[in-house]
């Protein structure tokens, strides 16, 4: 069950165009996206957990904190994509308090993909 997941997760991103922009974001942190010449953010994709990714990696912050891990929620990408679609900024941070302990003991990460329009 946890590899369904995974492929879940990569079929997504294969489905995003490779010409969206990526954001890593650590837990944490917060990180400013912007488009330019009056463009407006549209998020195709987001997810505040932990899944295969060798970022946001910080030694000695727990044991096993940034392993790999099936943290996958598909309403993430709901979620930014109400903070942010439509505006040229958006702050956005990487935090429990909005998005949930996805999975509980891990270091997470949020991954944005967006284009600007």
């Amino acid at each position: 069950m946890k590899y369904l997941g995974i492929v879940c997760y990569l079929i997504v991103l294969v489905a995003i165009s490779a010409d969206a922009e990526t954001e890593f974001i650590c837990q944490f942190t917060s990180k400013t996206l912007a488009c330019r010449n009056g463009k407006s953010l549209d998020i195709k994709f987001a997810n505040y957990g932990r899944i295969g990714h060798n970022v946001c990696s910080r030694g000695g912050y727990r044991s096993g904190a940034d392993r790999i891990n099936n943290c996958y929620d598909e309403s993430h990408t709901d979620l930014v994509g109400m903070l942010c679609n439509g505006q040229t900024t958006c702050v956005l941070p990487a935090s429990n308090e909005v998005f949930g302990d996805t999975c509980p003991g891990v270091l997470k990460y949020l991954q944005v993909k967006y284009h600007c329009i």
